[in-house]
């Protein structure tokens, strides 16, 4: 069949039942319409899933080792929906800790500056103090975030997380006890990306 436009209103199998192919492998389907239904709204899923420990004494914000991905939306259209799940220990209590999630060079999902001149981020805590010290060493936090993200890009797109401390040492994926071996407890931590289709 010559290139051209084929106008039908159904589409079936000859035997009513099994798979309609469209293309050929290394072809692109485009659905040029915008009220198409009856597709996920899923274009696709990026995931680093970080196994390994990370320790900083930064009291600035410094790049997690590890915990970045990148994506490449297929549209200007398209969303980036963004889940964080970090797991943080600390060396002592009383201290404060930050975390920013980041696409580039530009820090997103940062709360309001109050009207002031306040050091804004998507997570802050102060870790609590405890019946005694060595329960701040042994425990961590898990840090949870969702985000959506609108880029406006159809380009290579990398996030990542950065995070500081006060007067202490941060830990990702451990609790911050090292004196003993045996109470040290590991976790993990996780970055996902999906694609929203427009």
């Amino acid at each position: 069949m010559a290139n051209g436009t084929l106008k039908v209103q159904n589409i079936e199998t000859s035997s009513g039942s099994g798979t309609i192919t469209l293309g050929q492998s290394g072809e692109t389907l485009a659905l040029g319409a915008s009220n198409i239904s009856g597709f996920g709204k899923i274009g696709q899923v990026i995931q680093t899933y970080k196994t390994d420990t990370f320790s900083t004494t930064s009291e600035s914000l410094v790049d997690i080792t590890g915990l970045s991905a990148t994506i490449t939306p297929s549209s200007t259209s398209s969303k980036v929906l963004v889940f964080l799940n970090l797991c943080v220990g600390s060396s002592t209590s009383l201290s404060r800790t930050m975390i920013q999630l980041m696409r580039g060079s530009t820090n997103i999902g940062i709360a309001d500056d109050g009207g002031g001149n306040r050091t804004r981020s998507i997570s802050t805590e102060f870790q609590p103090q405890p019946y005694n010290t060595a329960n701040t060493k042994n425990s961590t936090d898990i840090r949870a975030h969702m985000f959506l993200d609108s880029p406006a890009s159809s380009s290579a797109l990398t996030y990542k997380v950065q995070i500081e401390g006060t007067a202490q040492t941060v830990y990702v994926n451990r609790t911050g006890e090292f004196a003993d071996a045996d109470v040290v407890s590991r976790g993990t931590s996780s970055l996902t990306l999906m694609e929203i289709l427009p």
